[in-house]
């Protein structure tokens, strides 16, 4: 595949100028100004509910889907334990 720039993917994009970076994961610490802005995760593939009990960590409201019902157990039940330590 051709990213239309020259025909470089991923790091040699970036060593030719391109603007594409590899992301390595959120960072929860970065230093936004302002006001945090109101917002819910969305998460259709909720596993374990790892994206569940991060969203509790940080204060914000989580929606998570899993088919698996052994996976949405796990789920509810890390989370619920997780609320009850707080």
């Amino acid at each position: 595949m051709r990213d239309g720039l020259n025909g470089c993917k991923g790091q040699a994009l970036n060593r030719k100028g391109g603007t594409q970076s590899r992301t390595l994961g959120w960072r929860s610490g970065c230093a936004c100004g302002g006001d945090p802005v109101p917002c819910a995760v969305l998460d259709p593939f909720a596993g374990a509910g790892t994206t569940g009990l991060v969203s509790m960590n940080l204060g914000r409201r989580a929606v998570l889907v899993e088919l698996n019902p052994e996976y949405a157990k796990l789920a509810r039940e890390r989370i619920e334990e997780a609320e009850r330590k707080r």
